[in-house]
């Protein structure tokens, strides 16, 4: 019995230092896209990024009408091809 009472007795001065070190966390919010807004350079950057994305969309739409017109082209040759 007696070093399971050595056992609890750290296992709760373990608790209670943690939850005594939880207690002085402070957490704070902060509005990210406000602060973004007052720096120039982001502006460009974030028009540069819009910009990129949108080309990159565009090409795989082209690429997935290639695509769809390649399986199409394929579907009648199959029968050949086996």
């Amino acid at each position: 019995m007696r070093p399971y009472f050595k056992h609890i007795l750290i296992i709760i001065f373990v608790m209670l230092a943690s939850t005594a070190y939880a207690q002085n966390q402070k957490i704070a919010y902060f509005d990210s896209e406000f602060i973004l807004s007052k720096i120039p350079e982001y502006q460009g950057i974030e028009q540069q990024l819009r910009l990129l994305g949108d080309s990159w969309k565009t090409e795989l739409s082209d690429k997935d009408k290639e695509i769809k017109e390649l399986q199409q082209d394929l579907k009648p040759k199959k029968s050949c091809i086996r």
